[in-house]
């Protein structure tokens, strides 16, 4: 069987599936939190540069949700003096994002599916020599590093990681009203991705997050799905980061960025577990499942700005959106 090697399924240039690094053109400057006491002030300012740096890319269709890629996949090669732990933090982060490809049922009448046909969009990313220095502690640590240092450790922590799109070509894309309207008031707005997300670790080589988008509501995924054959002439920054809620946590960072280019779907490869095999250096890992709050129990969160203009969403936040855009009968 032949060996699956991360970033053959895509190219790092315009067209086909296509995919850069954020040095290949100007990256978005993600607005993220900072202090002093965000709660009261609800500050944000553009992110200090990103943690990591993308090393490749993969787009899949799949029968149904690929979790825990990285048990399948042989993974990017690090350079010598970054492929070890440091501080903590595995040398390579993994971030796997499984969209559906079918249409959701809608709750009045269909019967709810949360697997089946779909893509999974993974990010490989190495943390910068910057990142690594002050993880290994030859420099002072910024809070971005401290928190992603108790995120790794701490499934406590893990609740707060958030994803963030900016939706750059939207003008072009002859979009709908209902589109329209929600890219207009919500692009580049983080989303925090519990408690649809799991994490896995080998302790050792990697740290991946799969965010299940299968698992969304139905109107977050009906708004996808209306997004979606505008794909292959869409241009986008996608950003992650760890929300911070006290000062010591502050100011934010963006974690990882992926800037997407015109990304052909229909004709990414077509995967199943046992056609991917077990990649050479690949891992079974750790599952290091998922931990929920109930909406508002949470000190700091998201849900507790109401009210707000700059105030973030939870995933039950981006389903009341969608509804009061999205009619039921769509």
């Amino acid at each position: 069987m032949a060996e699956r090697v991360a970033g053959a399924s895509s190219r790092s240039v315009p067209g086909g599936n296509g995919w850069k690094r954020p040095c290949c053109g100007p990256p978005t400057v993600f607005k993220v939190r900072c202090g002093p006491d965000y709660n009261k002030n609800h500050l944000k300012a553009p992110s200090a540069p990103v943690l990591t740096e993308l090393v490749d890319f993969d787009v899949f269709r799949t029968p149904s949700k690929l979790l825990h890629v990285a048990r399948f996949i042989k993974l990017p090669p690090l350079p010598a003096g970054k492929d070890q732990m440091v501080g903590g933090v595995p040398p390579l982060l993994i971030i796997n994002v499984l969209f559906p490809g079918y249409e959701p049922a809608n709750p009045l009448w269909g019967t709810a599916v949360s697997d089946g046909p779909g893509f999974s969009s993974i990010a490989y990313c190495r943390y910068t020599d910057e990142a690594r220095a002050m993880l290994r502690g030859a420099t002072p640590a910024t809070a971005a590093i401290r928190l992603l240092q108790q995120f790794i450790a701490d499934p406590e922590k893990r609740v707060r990681f958030k994803a963030m799109s900016n939706l750059m070509n939207a003008a072009e894309l002859n979009l709908g009203s209902a589109l329209r309207r929600l890219i207009s008031e919500y692009n580049m707005k983080p989303v925090l991705t519990r408690p649809q997300h799991k994490f896995f670790t080998d302790h050792k080589t990697y740290f991946e997050i799969d965010v299940d988008v299968h698992s969304f509501g139905y109107l977050a995924r009906k708004g996808l799905s209306m997004l979606w054959p505008s794909v292959p002439r869409l241009i986008a920054d996608v950003g992650f980061t760890i929300e911070g809620w006290t000062d010591d946590e502050l100011p934010e960072t963006i974690l990882a960025v992926v800037h997407v280019h015109t990304l052909d779907l229909e004709a990414a490869e077509l995967v199943s577990f046992t056609s991917l095999g077990s990649g050479a250096g690949a891992s079974d890992g750790d599952d290091l499942g998922t931990v929920t709050h109930d909406a508002g129990s949470v000190s700091g969160s998201e849900e507790e700005e109401e009210g707000e203009s700059d105030a973030e969403l939870g995933l039950d936040d981006l389903e009341i959106v969608c509804a009061a855009i999205i009619p039921r009968s769509a």
